[in-house]
């Protein structure tokens, strides 16, 4: 009976060496077959910690192998600017308030030996973004101009030469030019004394209604277009003799006398014997003495 039971011991020993045999030679072909996996290191290279940016930045990595394709998305305080592939980043900076902030990185490597419960590589920076406040550039004030309306002849009718002028206007830089446009000619460029200008108009080239613009201009913008209309008429002036009449016989002392007729004022009359002259001035009358003739 001790003899059988030995030999059922015996048995069991071998058979479990046996077995525990085949276990150890399964568990080193697993290990002989599985490659261990390591995701690849990134670096913020670029901005610096800490460092004051502005403007257009650009947020660069690089990535250890250099070989690895890597999903990238970058985040600015936990909101996400950009996924793609580039291991770098422009970035308006202008487009935030002053101020700090967290710049993250977060890569995962692409391709099918990454094993799919790998989490991605993180990193992070600070910066300091300080922009200029924008200053809008100061509005030009453009210049003002004048016109004054020339004293006008009988009716507002102008004869002979007019001249027109006015004043100018302008608080924050020196006058460039005035411009005067007669009816619908071009524009010319008229004289300026400091603040002040004038302009002779020759009527006598026009007939009818006439209309003059004038306009300053500072170098940037333009005044306001001042206009008048005038009435031009360089019809001959209509002129009568009342006395004596035609043909009649005078003596001793006669007085010349005439009628005129036109839009303008008359700046003379002239009276003639022949072609000798007796009188030049706006009378329409003269006191002839026969008895020198």
């Amino acid at each position: 009976m001790i003899k059988n039971l030995f030999l059922m011991v015996l048995s069991i020993m071998l058979i479990t060496t046996v077995f525990t045999g085949c276990l150890d030679d399964s568990e080193t072909e697993e290990r002989e077959d599985a490659v261990e996996y390591y995701p690849p290191g990134i670096t913020i290279t670029s901005p610096k910690y800490n460092k004051q940016v502005s403007g257009t930045v650009g947020i660069e990595i690089s990535v250890n192998p250099s070989t690895a394709v890597l999903r990238i998305q970058y985040f600015l305080d936990d909101v996400l600017l950009e996924t793609t592939t580039d291991t770098s980043l422009e970035w308006d900076t202008t487009m935030v308030d002053n101020g700090k902030y967290d710049i993250s990185i977060s890569a995962l490597e692409i391709g099918p030996h990454v094993p799919l419960d790998v989490l991605p590589t993180q990193k992070t920076t600070k910066v300091r973004v300080y922009n200029e406040p924008y200053i809008p550039p100061e509005e030009n004030e453009p210049p003002t101009i004048q016109l004054n309306v020339p004293a006008g002849d009988i009716e507002g009718v102008y004869g002979g030469s007019v001249t027109i002028n006015g004043e100018v206007d302008d608080l924050e830089s020196d006058l460039e030019t005035i411009e005067m446009k007669i009816d619908y000619e071009s524009w010319f460029d008229i004289p300026v004394s400091r603040n002040k200008w004038h302009y002779t108009l020759e009527p006598a080239s026009f007939t009818g209604q006439v209309e003059i613009s004038v306009r300053a201009y500072d170098g940037e913008d333009f005044s306001e277009i001042k206009t008048i209309t005038i009435e031009c008429d360089n019809t001959p002036p209509e002129i009568e003799i009342l006395n004596p009449a035609e043909f009649e016989t005078i003596g001793g002392i006669v007085t010349l006398s005439t009628q005129v007729n036109d839009h303008h004022a008359i700046k003379e009359i002239v009276f003639l014997i022949g072609e000798t002259e007796l009188q030049r001035s706006p009378l329409d009358s003269y006191d002839l003495n026969t008895h020198e003739y």
